[in-house]
């Protein structure tokens, strides 16, 4: 997704993700692998708006997660994707009142710093090396006398 999106236009990228997420969705997740669910499925007006809420959701989620990777990189998305589970934590302990195991707040404080970690060294931007043509044909033709 990072490479499409840094070096392609990013309404193809979405174009692509939306078409190939409704074939995948539709043929073979439902009608290969829930024949007999999709038939006895309640259609609703509660569940149509359900299904549509969801797919606004993940509209909502590739055309920010394009956006966020045309500036950033993956790894940090994904750094920054753990530090969700805390927002569950804090609902769970504050709304209600489970607890969580110390150990809990150990791993989270170690994602935290593998992000400020990671934000805070300057990407390394690998340079191709530009081959002279007269040089690598003769390499080349040095490797075929060799054979």
């Amino acid at each position: 997704q990072e490479a499409f999106v840094k070096h392609h236009d990013r309404q193809e990228f979405l174009f692509m993700i939306g078409s190939f997420g409704l074939l995948y969705t539709c043929a073979l997740s439902l009608a290969l692998g829930e024949p007999a669910q999709l038939r006895g499925f309640a259609w609703t007006s509660s569940s149509v708006l359900y299904l549509t809420g969801y797919a606004l959701c993940l509209v909502g989620m590739y055309t920010l997660i394009s956006k966020f990777l045309e500036h950033f990189d993956a790894t940090l998305l994904n750094l920054s994707l753990l530090t969700s589970d805390f927002w569950a934590v804090l609902i769970g302990v504050g709304i209600f009142g489970q607890s969580m195991h110390v150990l809990y707040f150990f791993a989270f404080a170690q994602v935290v710093l593998g992000v400020v970690i990671y934000h805070s060294m300057p990407i390394k931007q690998l340079e191709e090396p530009e081959l002279d043509p007269v040089e690598s044909r003769a390499d080349l033709e040095d490797a075929v006398d060799v054979v």
